[in-house]
C-alpha cells in the first residue's frame, strides 16, 4: 500500500479543487470542495443493512474510482492510499470501523484518487445517510444506477443554479 505525506496531501487536495478549513480544538479539518460539489448523493441504510448489505452497497460505491485515499478527521499522516488490487482490503476496514462512528473522533473522509469524488463517512451516516460529494455528474449518474440495482436507498442531488 502506497502512503502519502502532508505535504503531498496538501498538493493533492489544492489541485483537486478542494479545501480543508481549519480544525476545531477537539476535531480535525472538515473536507470539501471549493466550489459545492456538482451532485450529492446520500444513501440511507437501516440495521438490517449491517453488515453484509452494507458491505455490498459499499463495494459498489467504491467500484467508481481506481483509488482512493483514507483520510481520518484527526489528520494522521501519512495518508493510506488503497489502489485497485487493495479496495476490498479499504471496503473491509471501512465495514470494520462503522460501529466506532458514534462521536466524531472517528469520522473519515473516503476521497478519490481523481480528485472528483469525497465520502463524508462519519457518525451522522447512519441518520443522516453516508454523503458523497461527486464533481463529474456522469459519475453520479453512474454510481446512483448501480446502487439502485444492488438495492440501495439511495438520492442524488442537483444544486440549484
Amino acid at each position: 500500500m502506497k502512503s502519502i505525506d502532508q505535504k503531498q496531501w496538501q498538493e493533492f487536495v489544492d489541485k483537486s479543487g478542494m479545501v480543508m478549513p481549519g480544525k476545531g480544538p477537539f476535531i480535525g479539518p472538515a473536507l470539501s470542495f471549493k466550489d459545492p460539489a456538482t451532485r450529492k448523493m446520500v444513501i440511507h441504510f437501516t440495521d438490517r443493512d449491517f453488515p453484509v448489505g452494507f458491505s455490498r452497497k459499499l463495494g459498489v460505491l467504491l467500484s467508481g474510482q481506481e483509488a482512493w485515499y483514507l483520510f481520518p478527521r484527526k489528520c494522521f499522516f501519512p495518508i493510506e492510499l488503497y489502489e485497485t488490487n487493495e479496495i476490498s482490503n479499504l471496503k473491509h476496514h471501512l465495514v470494520q470501523e462503522w460501529c466506532k462512528l458514534l462521536d466524531d473522533e472517528h469520522d473519515l473522509y473516503v476521497v478519490g484518487a481523481s480528485g472528483d469524488v469525497i465520502i463524508s463517512y462519519g457518525h451522522l451516516f447512519m441518520d443522516e445517510g453516508l454523503k458523497v460529494f461527486i464533481q463529474n455528474p456522469e459519475l453520479a449518474e453512474t454510481l446512483l444506477a448501480l446502487l439502485i440495482d444492488s438495492g440501495a436507498n439511495a438520492e442524488l442531488i442537483s444544486p440549484t443554479p
